[in-house]
């Protein structure tokens, strides 16, 4: 469960600096504490909407693992195919635009398979 944890906070920090409309290089980030205590709870609160977005697009990826996890036993295949799984990395990897590493993004993402191919079996 810390590990999901962890995984949500980096998903959503790429989230926020790649796709969001809230650019936090737009801020003012003057030295000014009431101002900052401002920006600190507009981006905190900007992170739990993130959050609930990350944790509802991976309950969809994983509909989605359920159903082809249904289709392979259906047919008798192989639940894993691991030329399929790195093709996978390898496209988020060319996606990747930062400031994540791509080993940070192949690590996370790696992760996530891993958890979700329990739901194949």
């Amino acid at each position: 469960m810390r590990f999901l944890n962890y995984l949500l906070l980096i998903l959503t920090v790429n989230f926020l600096l790649q796709f969001s409309k809230f650019n936090i290089f737009e801020c003012d980030f003057s030295l000014n504490y009431n101002n900052q205590g401002e920006i600190l709870e507009k981006l905190r609160g900007r992170i739990d909407e993130l959050d609930a977005e990350l944790l509802a697009l991976l309950n969809e990826r994983a509909k989605c693992v359920m159903k082809i996890g249904a289709i392979k036993q259906k047919e008798n295949t192989e639940v894993l195919v691991p030329q399929r799984e790195i093709e996978l990395l390898d496209r988020l990897s060319s996606l990747n635009q930062g400031p994540m590493t791509a080993d940070m993004v192949l690590h996370i993402f790696q992760q996530i398979i891993d958890t979700l191919k329990e739901l194949q079996k």
